[in-house]
């Protein structure tokens, strides 16, 4: 594992914590965004972070609206919250996972280049 960069957020915290935060906490991710932005990196996780509470909502969303069930509720929270924890344990290893769409979107929407 790198260590942690020098880099402090408007919080104090480094890059990574910060970057980490953004994606259980999607008010953060927010608070990040506006006010982070000198750096491309935590905006990048801020807006993925974002786009992938707003995916898993919306097909939370649809699956009351269809009448999909419990288990398909149960199913997609728990990828969900999987995909949570490989995105943080990345980020917090200074690694900068691209979630497939989300992440090309994400990299469009802050102009960081695509790998």
């Amino acid at each position: 594992m790198r260590p942690l960069t020098t880099y402090k957020s408007v919080l104090g915290l480094s890059e990574q914590i910060t970057s980490a935060i953004s994606y259980p906490m999607g008010l953060g991710a927010v608070l990040f965004l506006i006010t982070d932005k000198g750096n491309n990196s935590i905006r990048f996780h801020s807006t993925q972070a974002i786009l992938y509470s707003a995916s898993f909502s919306g097909f939370l969303l649809s699956n009351v609206i269809f009448g999909g069930g419990r288990l398909v509720d149960i199913v997609i929270c728990s990828m969900w919250l999987f995909g949570i924890v490989i995105v943080v344990l990345s980020t917090l290893q200074s690694k900068q996972l691209r979630l497939p769409i989300i992440g090309e979107i994400a990299s469009r929407l802050v102009g960081v280049e695509s790998n």
